[in-house]
């Protein structure tokens, strides 16, 4: 969680005007990984996302069992159109949708290349959900 919370306030300091809750949930203590830095590029991108969708405050949630490490970030904006919800980062976005998706293009492939997953959601109050599940052994056993 100390990994999160810097990550976090570095991108505080690119966004002061954002604001941004973090919680940690999880069983037990937190779980002690080496973080590859294509990782936290990818939170970054998540959390830009999530503060271009939404005027209002960005929710983070670190959880973990024994097998996975998760990483939700919550927005209030419109929530994600259904396209891009079926491509969640895998391929780039049509023009004319707001962005060409590189974002969220390469968090997937980071995600990805550390043998996890990135879904996408939407919330039935408003605004997406991105969520990053990693296999705890798997990534911190590679010493990333």
């Amino acid at each position: 969680d100390a990994w999160l919370d810097a990550a976090v306030a570095r991108w505080r300091a690119t966004r002061p005007r954002e604001t941004c809750f973090v919680r940690v949930d999880g069983a037990g203590d937190a779980p002690e990984i080496v973080v590859d830095a294509t990782l936290e590029q990818a939170l970054l991108n998540l959390l830009n996302n999530a503060a271009n969708a939404s005027g209002a405050a960005i929710d983070v949630c670190l959880d973990w069992d024994a097998a996975t490490l998760t990483i939700e970030i919550a927005d209030s904006g419109a929530g994600f159109p259904p396209h891009v919800l079926e491509q969640a980062g895998s391929a780039p976005l049509a023009s004319g949708t707001g962005g060409a998706g590189i974002g969220l293009l390469l968090t997937h492939a980071a995600v990805t290349r550390l043998g996890g997953r990135l879904k996408l959601s939407n919330r039935a109050q408003g605004g997406g959900v991105a969520r990053v599940e990693l296999p705890l052994a798997a990534f911190a056993a590679s010493g990333r």
